[in-house]
């Protein structure tokens, strides 16, 4: 054996299991072995390199190592071993987004190949055929040429071979909705390829089985399966797998309406793709993060992530993925009142969705492209489009274009001065969007850029401001707000109502995978549309069983009726990148609107907690609140907190104050923020910051409240879990007990998790002093640490607590993953859904040292019998007066506490 023949050898047993290592091995010999070679071998070697390079991803470079192949293969005139070069050219070049060479190369590759009956290397072309047409929206010939290579290859004996090509099956049961049917699939050929030690080819399928649980709305499920996969992929040398991961990780994220994590994950999608020639998968991730960097407030970045993607998806002629870019300028444009810019480019993209022959996002165009002639000042123009997008609704008509008419039409009713066809528009589409089939819908169309999530209750709420009618703003807006609290939370099911059928999951697959087959269509003129694919495919229509599941619906004057005297409500809504606030008292109720935009706020909010955080580096005795950070205080409060109390033309100041926060305002310390007298909030009023409104004021359990504790004899519980690293967490909690001496006190190897879940259900309250973890990612996968575990969300919001609230001194336990619709997941939620009235909790890092302080001096203001709420105001004006930074106290909120005196 020649030294190339070693060479391809030992290469070739590294390049399925290590591909990083057969590359190294392959690149520092190849150059010696090709010019010792003949022309055959060299024909080898380069094939082998083209191998190599298109495991790793490097497709440009593989699609050239094929055609230097190819030409040494017709120079010695080996016509199979030419053929069976096609099997690797066909998926570099699909990969490249090059489809109709992939075309032409896989036929050549199949008349050289059966002219020498090499029907082992046919199965594998067609394969690759399979997955080419899988790329391009034609199910039927995919299916037929996966099947086909199956059969080839289970009479050939090649287990592995088989195994692969049942996991494409499976992609394309999947992306017809047909996820059951998938699921063995992806199972079978997970077990045989690691039993016949196939490590890579058993992740990839392990990643589409995790995909499933994405198509099955299983959010949390498959983020978790997605990071692991990830991992394992980075370990194992697999760059385009870990590169998908965080690609299906950013829209996961987007969906549910975390655009911060959202953005990092595309933004590593957008490096690993671009490393690796996955140019299409690269162009998708600039968009999820450009849809991000929208809804964050950055529209220039997002305008430049957006021309990057324009310009990818027009090179490889994928018409529907440039239209959804149009789409997605368009929109920046709108936010930043460009409408005439806007309008060119829905033009634009309307054209791009008719020569794909997408009929509904034509007429969802059309809608749009209606409004923005509207916000032109040319009414006509925009009946015009409305027209023709009413006309095609008759053949087309989706949920998401209903929608977008209702929308146009509302807005033209407006400018036409018609307020109350305006309204019945609004409510319409508020009907529509609080049935389950929307409300699946609306997760997906948070990872593009048709629309806001819940527009129609924001807007009927908007307008109802405008028109001087605050009740009816407060019942429309939270009509839209909430529905999560009836639906699935991490594996757990929060409530024994609200959950999605199988029925209705599978519909919903079905759809998400129409959509995604739309999508990923390339839409070339050059002959692959070969027919329309709808008759393959079922129709996708929502099923009987999805059925109205409206919350309870929160009316204006019961909601004012539950305040006391002295006490205010706020509740501050986002509408057209604006923030307004609707407030109320007892006797009064008023709205505003537009007290800052959004992205202003944003940027006011993020200054001021890097400038509060900051104190972190000094030592706690040198700390001191310094102009810059006064002036931040200063300037929030008089733009959110004034306006909002001065909404209801007071006498004086509220006594009690609870605050539904939206946006950016959901991390504001707001007892630091100061009145115009100098006061800070917490040294003149109560304070509790709401959740939403409806998981606030969830009815509680049976028994739920202290009294019917007490009687049942269940005592107080402590909880001190200092995990041999807290050193002042033992004295809080004695001090604590000090001050209620009927308390029971968990401390060491007591304060385990299987103890606190057999004590808590009965505790009138609750105190867990020790760590705590937040998991964006997995919000019901956030922790309380104990002796023996970590004690998940999930597992709290099972419990049936009777305490009236739950204190946790431990760091960052207020924080939260706030999905659309302003609801809260994370270790609060779950408290208030196991029926606790109020959690105290820190929405950031606070020091061992200092939460002890402060609990210290609640707790006794507690066995004075204030409530929690004057409890905590009172404590945190204490160390206020005491000289202590605002990082060590103002972190500490009360959430939840639905009533006054909580």
């Amino acid at each position: 054996m020649g030294v190339a023949e070693r060479l391809i050898a030992r290469v070739e047993k590294l390049r399925r299991t290590k591909p990083e290592r057969a590359w190294r091995t392959l690149e520092g010999a190849f150059v010696g072995a090709v010019r010792a070679g003949d022309d055959l071998t060299r024909g080898k070697l380069w094939r082998l390199r083209g191998h190599v390079l298109r495991g790793l991803r490097r497709t440009r470079g593989a699609v050239e190592a094929y055609r230097r192949a190819e030409h040494w293969f017709a120079h010695v005139g080996a016509v199979r071993e030419r053929g069976r070069c096609s099997i690797g050219l066909v998926d570099a070049l699909m990969y490249l987004g090059r489809h109709q060479d992939a075309v032409r190369a896989a036929a050549r590759g199949r008349r050289l190949l059966r002219r020498v009956g090499d029907h082992d290397s046919l199965a594998r072309l067609a394969n690759n055929e399979g997955n080419l047409f899988h790329r391009l929206d034609l199910p039927g010939p995919a299916m037929a040429r996966y099947r086909l290579a199956r059969r080839w290859f289970l009479k050939a004996g090649d287990t592995r071979a088989a195994a692969t090509v049942e996991c494409n099956i499976a992609n394309c049961l999947s992306l017809l909705g047909r996820c059951a049917d998938a699921r063995p699939l992806y199972v079978r050929a997970v077990r045989d390829l690691r039993a016949a030690g196939f490590e890579l080819d058993a992740l990839d399928a392990d990643y589409n089985l995790i995909y499933l649980d994405f198509l099955d709305h299983h959010y949390e499920t498959a983020l978790e399966g997605l990071g692991r996969t990830r991992e394992e992929a980075k370990r194992r040398g697999y760059p385009s797998l870990s590169a998908l991961s965080a690609l299906d990780r950013a829209e996961i994220f987007l969906r549910l309406g975390s655009h911060e994590s959202a953005l990092a994950e595309a933004r590593i999608a957008i490096d690993e793709c671009g490393a690796i020639g996955l140019s299409y998968e690269r162009a998708k991730g600039e968009t999820f993060a450009a849809l991000a960097e929208h809804r964050l407030g950055q529209p220039e970045s997002a305008v430049a992530r957006l021309e990057r993607s324009l310009a990818t998806f027009h090179r490889q002629g994928n018409v529907v993925w440039v239209g959804e870019t149009l789409v997605g300028l368009a929109t920046v444009w709108l936010r930043a009142g460009n409408a005439r810019a806007a309008a060119a480019v829905l033009g634009s993209a309307r054209r791009q969705f008719a020569s794909a022959g997408d009929d509904e996002r034509e007429a969802c165009c059309l809608a749009l492209l209606g409004s923005a002639w509207l916000r032109c000042g040319e009414p006509k123009s925009a009946a015009r489009c409305l027209a023709m997008a009413r006309e095609r609704a008759r053949r087309h008509a989706s949920p998401r274009l209903r929608h977008l008419i209702l929308a146009c039409e509302a807005e033209l009713a407006r400018a036409r001065g018609d307020v109350a066809r305006a309204r019945e528009r609004l409510h319409r589409a508020g009907a529509e969007a609080e049935r389950i089939a929307t409300r699946v819908l609306d997760e997906e169309w948070r990872s593009t850029f048709w629309g806001e999530w819940g527009w129609p209750h924001a807007e009927l709420a908007a307008l109802e401001v405008r028109e001087g009618r605050a009740a009816e703003a407060l019942e429309a807006l939270e009509r839209g707000r909430g529905r999560a609290v009836v639906g699935t939370f991490g594996r757990a099911q929060a409530a024994g109502h609200g959950r999605l059928t199988g029925r209705v999951r599978k519909w919903a697959a079905a759809h998400q995978a129409s959509e995604r087959r739309r999508l990923e269509r390339s839409g070339t003129r050059r002959g692959m549309r070969a027919g329309r694919t709808a008759a393959t495919v079922p129709a996708v229509r929502p099923p009987g069983a999805v059925q109205d599941v409206r919350t309870t619906a929160i009316r204006a004057s019961a909601l004012q009726r539950t305040l006391a005297e002295g006490e205010v409500l706020l509740d501050f809504f986002l509408h057209d990148g604006a923030v307004g606030v609707i407030a109320l008292d007892h006797d009064r109720i008023a709205a505003r609107a537009n007290l800052i935009e959004e992205a202003d706020l944003m940027r006011m909010a993020h200054a001021l907690l890097f400038e509060l955080r900051g104190a972190v580096f000094t030592p706690a005795r040198e700390r001191t609140v310094g102009e810059d950070l006064k002036g931040a205080f200063a300037d929030l409060a008089g733009l959110i907190l004034w306006p909002a109390l001065a909404a209801l033309a007071r006498d004086s100041w509220p006594t009690s104050l609870a605050i539904v926060p939206a946006g950016p305002l959901t991390r504001l310390p707001w007892a630091a923020l100061p009145l115009p007298d100098g006061r800070a909030l917490c040294e003149a009023t109560e304070l509790a910051v709401m959740p939403g409104l409806r998981l606030s004021m969830l009815a509680p359990v049976a028994g739920s409240n202290g009294a019917a504790a007490a009687a049942n004899g269940g005592p107080p519980l402590v909880v001190a879990a200092d995990a041999g690293e807290l050193e002042h967490v033992q004295r809080e909690a004695r001090a604590v007990t000090a001050r209620f001496p009927a308390a029971r006190l968990l401390t060491g190897s007591e304060a385990s998790a299987e103890r606190f879940l057999e004590l808590a259900p009965r505790a009138p309250w609750i105190h867990f002093a020790g760590h705590s973890l937040y998991r964006a990612d997995a919000p019901h996968e956030s922790a309380l640490r104990f002796a023996d575990r970590w004690l998940l969300a999930d597992e709290l919001a099972a419990l049936r607590l009777r305490a009236s609230w739950v204190g946790l001194s431990a760091c960052q336990s207020a924080r939260a993953l706030v999905r659309p619709g302003e609801e809260w997941f994370g270790l609060a939620r779950s408290f208030l859904l196991s029926g606790a009235r109020a959690i105290l909790a820190s929405q950031w890092d606070i020091e061992d040292a200092a939460a002890a302080a402060l609990m210290v001096e609640l707790y006794s203001q507690l066995a004075d019998g204030c409530s929690l709420r004057q409890a905590l105001s009172g404590a945190q004006a204490t160390r206020l007066r005491c000289g202590a930074h605002p990082l060590e106290w103002a972190g500490f909120v009360i959430l939840g506490g639905g009533r006054p005196g909580t």
